[in-house]
């Protein structure tokens, strides 16, 4: 350690061993000490030294760390801190008046030596009881006046505060007026409506009030703050329900407020329901308040509504509106944002005619499924209740987003099928299945419906049916079958099950002429149909034109008894060397006599002088056979391979002189194309 000149350049070693002797040399002064931060003041000076300390001290002993409740009682520099009485008075707990003394003013010393905190909360809602809280709260807003008892504060690291939340139920808070330069103030206590004025008074920055209280305990009123709140731009208020029909009409004085939201008390009911009942109990304590509008929130309303203009845009009512309250929330002008019950769901036809309203949040459960909800669809304004939520915007697309699909289950959907303009329909997964026929509907419509599974879409006039799955969706969405299609496309990296193909035999067997199953790409992960789906669309009585792939080509023989069938693209990739080509070839030439087409995915090396004799051998014995005159086309690809990298191995990716030379001679009632593709993805 001698040619270590300053601390800092001491290793962690030295480091932790000086912290060493610091634990015994505390330990031994301050042995009657029981505060942590107290008896170990030497390393809690350390750690609040700087950063690099507090890591130290971190590192040697993070459970002392804890017990110096360095992150309580040093406050690291930060715009938004919380003041949690509940922690501090558990810190004190068991304390002498000295102890506690010195611990306040280390905590308070901290707090206000942050320059730049702008927001503070202080939070006390718990029901203890603890007897030195009233001197310390008065102690923490005093130094948040720039004031204390027993220390100096520093007035030029001094923090300029710009919003307070205070959150300590009903006990109370005073000399609110002592605070300046405040913005925002959030009062859920106990206090004075004069001293809430006073304190408007002096601070005409004010833009945003929050008073969670309806009663004050010097009996005032609200609307004793409207003469001293230029700025307030946003309001809240707990409704007082006992006040006089006018108590609440001077808040339409403030004429710079944009946002104003009013809520309700709910009474506290405390009682016990059986283990069964739990259901009935979490939605009691999930709903809105029941309280009945006021006279004096209606004429609060009214006033609002003569106003020639007002610069509300956001109103919020925290419990149900009767018809009086939502015509005149109808005359108010400029309003976009409505959140409130309705006690008559008829009285949502007032918020249709306002002129300017482009949100309605409805404090209630239930699908929106009445034509109300559907004419404030079309204004392009988006509806939500506390269940879901729904919106259609200019392109046509209507969005229902809901946790509880459920509830539609029974849903009226003929408002929606009104809709003008509408083409895309995007609803959660569980939402396709309880539509059922009304699905049908939507489709017949032109109209794409979309979820996080999957896309359907119909097109009506060629009666063509495609359902593409997106790539990471590996559950079945059980919908509801269009009948009389033409064609089936279906995609997605899973097989489709039996009952899919029996669904749509069932309803277009006499139909159906074109089925295509694709895959979106990455081969390795491709699920190509095994032997019982490939057996259920031998039902297709009808087909003409089949697009799918086999996990085993021998699964392609049950496709002989479509006796329609002229065109077959086998997307799955077969090698002549495990499956014998002909074999599974001959009987669909025996079988389908309009089989014009065939393609097939091969490997490069897989064609040879033997796969193009066999073809040639059993297409020819077939033709003549038949007396078919026409030669079958059949269009063998192959797909570039990647280098195996990790065994040096170059694939092959080209045909050979000998291949090219087999592929270009004439074969007998055949005609040959070979063609190289670079990808499998259908996109």
């Amino acid at each position: 350690m001698e040619n270590e000149k300053t601390i800092l350049g001491m290793s962690h070693h030295n480091l932790f061993r000086v912290l060493d002797i610091l634990k015994e040399n505390c330990e031994i002064q301050n042995a009657n000490e029981s505060l942590a931060p107290i008896k170990y003041a030497d390393i809690f000076n350390i750690a609040v030294t700087c950063k690099k300390f507090r890591r130290i001290v971190w590192d040697w002993d993070k459970s002392m760390y804890n017990q110096l409740e360095i992150d309580l009682l040093f406050i690291v520099p930060h715009k938004t801190i919380t003041v949690a009485f509940a922690e501090i008075h558990k810190s004190l707990e068991g304390a002498t008046r000295q102890k506690r003394e010195q611990y306040m003013d280390i905590y308070i010393k901290a707090l206000m030596g942050n320059s730049l905190l702008h927001k503070i909360t202080l939070i006390y809602n718990t029901p203890d009881f603890h007897s030195d809280h009233s001197s310390v709260f008065e102690e923490i807003v005093m130094a948040l006046h720039g004031k204390a008892k027993r220390i100096t504060l520093d007035s030029a690291r001094m923090p300029k505060i710009k919003e307070i939340i205070v959150d300590i139920a009903d006990r109370k808070i005073s000399d609110l007026y002592l605070f300046r330069n405040i913005s925002k103030l959030s009062l859920t206590a106990s206090f004075e409506m004069s001293d809430l004025k006073e304190f408007c008074r002096l601070n005409p920055t004010l833009v945003t009030l929050e008073v969670n209280q309806s009663h004050f305990s010097d009996y005032g009123k609200l609307t004793q703050i409207v003469p001293h709140c230029p700025n307030l731009k946003q309001l809240k208020f707990l409704v007082n329900d006992g006040l006089r029909d006018n108590d609440y009409v001077e808040l339409s004085l403030l004429n710079k407020l944009q946002k104003l939201e009013m809520v309700g008390m709910i009474p506290k009911v405390h009682f016990l329901l059986p283990e069964n009942n739990k259901e009935i109990w979490q939605e009691e304590q999930s709903s809105v308040s029941t309280l009945m509008a006021s006279t004096s929130i209606l004429n609060l309303l009214r006033a609002f509504g003569v106003k020639k203009k007002s610069a509300l845009i956001q109103l919020s009512i925290g419990f149900d509106i009767d018809e009086e309250m939502a015509q005149a929330i109808e005359n108010v002008k400029g309003l976009r944002m409505l959140e409130c019950g309705f006690c008559d769901p008829k009285s949502i036809r007032h918020m249709v005619r306002h002129p300017t309203l482009n949100r309605l949040s409805i404090l209630s459960r239930g699908p929106l499924d009445t034509d109300y909800y559907a004419a404030l669809l079309e204004k392009h304004v988006t509806v939500s209740n506390l269940d879901s939520k729904m919106y259609l915007n200019d392109r046509g697309y209507l969005y229902i987003q809901t946790e509880n699909a459920h509830i539609f289950r029974r849903a009226n959907y003929e408002p929606f099928l009104k809709l003008k303009n509408l083409k895309n329909l995007n609803v959660p997964v569980d939402m396709i299945v309880s539509m059922e026929s009304t699905l049908l509907q939507f489709l017949e419509l032109g109209v794409c419906i979309r979820s996080r599974a999957c896309e359907i879409v119909l097109n009506p006039q060629k009666r063509e049916l495609h359902v593409i799955y997106e790539i990471d969706y590996y559950k079945d969405v059980n919908f509801s079958m269009t009948t009389n299609l033409r064609c089936f496309e279906f995609i997605s990296i899973y097989m489709p099950t039996t009952r899919l193909i029996q669904q749509l035999s069932t309803h277009n067997i006499e139909t159906l002429q074109e089925l295509y199953i694709g895959y979106p790409g990455r081969d390795s992960d491709i699920d190509y149909l095994n032997k019982d789906v490939a057996e259920a669309l031998s039902t297709l009585k009808c087909l003409r034109t089949i697009t799918c792939g086999f996990k085993k080509l021998i699964y392609i023989l049950p496709l002989a008894r479509l006796n329609e069938l002229e065109n077959i693209d086998v997307l799955s990739e077969h090698h002549p060397k495990n499956v014998n080509f002909s074999r599974c070839l001959d009987p669909l030439l025996g079988n389908c006599p309009k089989l014009s087409s065939f393609k097939i995915k091969v490997p490069v090396d897989g064609i040879t002088k033997k796969l193009l004799k066999s073809l040639e051998n059993v297409v020819l014995i077939s033709r003549v056979k038949q007396d078919i005159q026409e030669d079958l086309y059949i269009h063998i690809v192959w797909m570039k391979k990647p280098h195996d990298i990790l065994n040096k191995k170059k694939a092959v990716n080209n045909l050979t002189n000998k291949q090219l030379k087999l592929i270009t001679r004439p074969l007998e009632r055949i005609k040959l194309t070979v063609e190289r593709i670079e990808s499998d993805d259908i996109f």
